[in-house]
């Protein structure tokens, strides 16, 4: 997926399994390139992405999020770019501004959470890479929380970054920065 712009849409689900991304719900070894997103408004998304909800394997290069305010339901997985990111993804050369997530709380009203650029990263298989990188790379505040075998990898190549990691129940971060 190349070259697109989408701009001043919104969608609402009562879906309990549902994925929203500004430009992909769900994608499997997808590559998106140049595309941008504003005035974007999900409410009760599960995994919800500014470009992709859902990424299985894949490369997001050169993609800008901006003025949109995303809203998920109790435990969804938001990220200003990519909501759930799983096995080998790269985000390179990704901007962000003007951006708010939300997740619904236990008694069913809107909390702010921290923005982040992907939402959650998961790895099942062994070698996995999640790369976050590029010097055009600007999002205003980064975190993921990530969950992998011990055989995978966080590399945050190029770009300014102000990162937080957190770890899921049962994970070792290890990561390297070039």
């Amino acid at each position: 997926v190349s070259n697109c712009t989408v701009a001043n849409s919104t969608v609402q689900t009562d879906g309990l399994r549902s994925f929203y991304g500004g430009i992909v719900g769900r994608g499997t070894n997808t590559k998106i390139t140049d595309c941008s997103v504003t005035g974007l408004t999900t409410v009760g998304t599960w995994k919800t992405g500014g470009i992709v909800g859902y990424l299985v394997g894949g490369e997001i290069d050169g993609v800008s999020v901006t003025n949109s305010t995303l809203r998920g339901g109790t435990g969804s997985e938001i990220g200003l770019i990519v909501g759930h990111a799983q096995h080998t993804v790269s985000v390179i050369n990704a901007k962000a501004s003007d951006c708010t997530a939300y997740c619904r709380d236990t008694d069913g009203n809107d909390e702010q959470i921290q923005n982040a650029i992907v939402g959650t990263a998961y790895s099942s298989n062994d070698n996995s890479t999640l790369t976050i990188g590029g010097n055009d790379t600007n999002i205003t505040t980064d975190i993921i929380r990530y969950s992998s075998s011990s055989d995978s990898a966080l590399v945050l190549d190029g770009g300014s970054y102000d990162i937080e990691l957190e770890a899921l129940a049962g994970t070792d971060i290890a990561y390297k920065e070039t």
